[in-house]
């Protein structure tokens, strides 16, 4: 899919939908030019994402450690955030804890890993999901999880 066709699908999910919804990965789209350094200017780049954000209601999502999310790998390096997660403001409200974690590019690309987490909120006693593969062999495991999937 070409970039303008992207913005063009997300500007119309964004005004279509009014739940939690987010785009996460490797965008290669810059928002400002202080997401940017090195290299040449790509004002005409960013114009058309920034509009795409803006109509379809998009911020980033909290995150750590790296602005700047990819490298040239060349000696006179250009650096951009090119990775990113966008939420809506309806993820921001169902999911307030999460943030985004941007892994030093070089890794196992030019791009940074992006690792969403969700923090634990001060206060809370979390429970962790555990299931054991044993469980499957108990008489009438199956059809407890079928009644239970058909009760939610």
């Amino acid at each position: 899919m070409r970039r303008r066709e992207l913005w063009t699908y997300l500007m119309n999910l964004g005004v279509s939908v009014s739940t939690p919804w987010l785009v996460l990965g490797e965008l290669n789209s810059v928002l400002s030019a202080k997401e940017k350094v090195g290299g040449a200017d790509l004002q005409h780049n960013y114009n058309d994402f920034l509009e795409c954000v803006n109509i379809a209601g998009l911020v980033d999502m909290k995150y750590t450690w790296d602005q700047l999310t990819w490298n040239n790998g060349q000696n006179n390096r250009t650096w951009c955030k090119l990775d990113r997660t966008l939420i809506n403001s309806e993820w921001t409200l169902s999911y307030p804890d999460h943030e985004t974690e941007f892994l030093s590019p070089g890794l196992t690309s030019d791009h940074s890993t992006i690792v969403v987490t969700q923090k634990k909120q001060q206060g809370q006693n979390a429970k962790m999901f555990r299931f054991f593969n044993f469980w499957t062999f108990e008489e009438g495991y199956f059809e407890t999880v079928a009644r239970a999937w058909k009760s939610t």
